[in-house]
């Protein structure tokens, strides 16, 4: 089924990325942009997984460290990027591995999950034989948390 005939009603755009051995995807509408990699400033925090803040465009923005967040193990990566995510109560970036492609997928290809103790996780993608972990960035980063850690 080609791109075109997926994109039909009841179809989501997911910006698919991996971290580690893992493909992870956030909906299009989560994602305000892309970035490369950039050192982030080191800021005082308890919360292992913000590595600190950058300048975007004047706004100062936390990275995070999703790896660390999620309690999943980082790979190798050469073409780490920093996805900006912006919802009404906070924009952060999160590092990942790679980011690998924009993805149309219909509702029927996406399950629910709810899993006990899994920060973040929404629901599975099934395309083809790929399983795409979902996740919701209001549940990865609530805002008090976010503003505590920073």
């Amino acid at each position: 089924m080609s791109p075109v005939d997926r994109a039909g009603e009841g179809a989501r755009q997911l910006v698919v990325f991996a971290v580690g051995n893992e493909e992870y995807a956030l909906t299009i509408g989560e994602v305000q942009e892309i970035i490369r990699f950039v050192e982030p400033r080191t800021v005082s925090s308890d919360a292992d997984w913000i590595l600190g803040v950058i300048s975007l465009r004047g706004r100062i923005i936390p990275v995070c460290d999703l790896a660390k967040r999620l309690g999943v193990p980082r790979g190798e990566a050469q073409a780490a990027k920093i996805i900006v995510v912006e919802s009404a109560d906070h924009t952060v970036g999160i590092v990942v591995d790679d980011v690998t492609e924009v993805l149309t997928v219909n509702e029927s290809e996406i399950e629910s999950l709810h899993v006990a103790g899994s920060r973040g996780t929404q629901a599975i993608a099934k395309v083809g034989e790929r399983l795409i972990v979902l996740l919701a960035s209001e549940s990865i980063f609530d805002s008090t948390e976010l503003a505590d850690a920073v």
